[in-house]
């Protein structure tokens, strides 16, 4: 908990305290414009592995979203291939334009069309356990432990159509229409795995397990 292994390019906002270890990835809702702090890019090593990530894989980790109101995004990690709105987030979205995922936590595909997998209930701003990701090209999100059925959107996303992406975490992109939209908030145990995770995998997690003591027939990709 609270590594930073294969992250570079730019600060985080801070440290602060942790749900499963003494500590936690803290983001402020913006950058400094000066120092650059406010959000973390992962290396080009873990880019590498990551970015490509299209299908069958998984994201799981712990994290207090504060809610980022209006019309916009409060994006804890992306992968966005190139400049064009293509691929996946992890997000909060704002108070409107969002329909039935306004103000919730969900899983965001873009790539000719946009949809959006979302909790059925809203969460405060307390700590919940997120895991979402792609199973044969079907997105899935669960909460706590629970799948959740919320969607919004119309169409098939193709995240596939992107180039291979950057992971940021922290912010939704880093140029084009899309720059910015800092997430404000904490996130802590989370994993990127390039598999999909089992629902009992998923329980263990929600319960408190740390990401290097499960034990899955998916490799894990990287964690932090």
């Amino acid at each position: 908990t609270g590594t930073m292994t294969n992250m570079d390019v730019a600060d985080f906002g801070a440290w602060g305290q942790g749900k499963i270890g003494k500590y936690a990835i803290e983001f402020v809702g913006s950058m400094d414009a000066t120092t650059g702090e406010g959000w973390v890019s992962a290396s080009a090593a873990a880019n590498t592995a990551l970015g490509t990530l299209t299908n069958n894989f998984t994201l799981a980790g712990w994290y207090r979203f504060a809610n980022p109101g209006g019309n916009t995004y409060s994006a804890m990690i992306t992968n966005r291939g190139g400049v064009g709105p293509v691929g996946w987030t992890l997000t909060r979205a704002g108070s409107s334009g969002a329909g039935t995922a306004a103000n919730k936590i969900g899983f965001l595909l873009q790539g000719g069309s946009y949809k959006y997998w979302h909790e059925d209930s809203q969460s405060g701003e307390e700590w919940v356990h997120i895991v979402c990701g792609i199973d044969g090209g079907s997105p899935f999100i669960y909460k706590n432990g629970s799948a959740q059925s919320g969607e919004y959107g119309t169409g098939t996303p193709d995240i596939s159509s992107g180039t291979p992406g950057i992971i940021n975490f922290g912010r939704l992109q880093t140029e084009g229409t899309y720059d910015g939209m800092y997430a404000s908030g904490s996130m802590d145990e989370v994993s990127i795995w390039d598999g999909v995770l089992s629902t009992d995998n998923i329980t263990s997690l929600a319960a408190g397990s740390k990401a290097n003591a499960i034990t899955a027939s998916s490799a894990d990709a990287g964690n932090w």
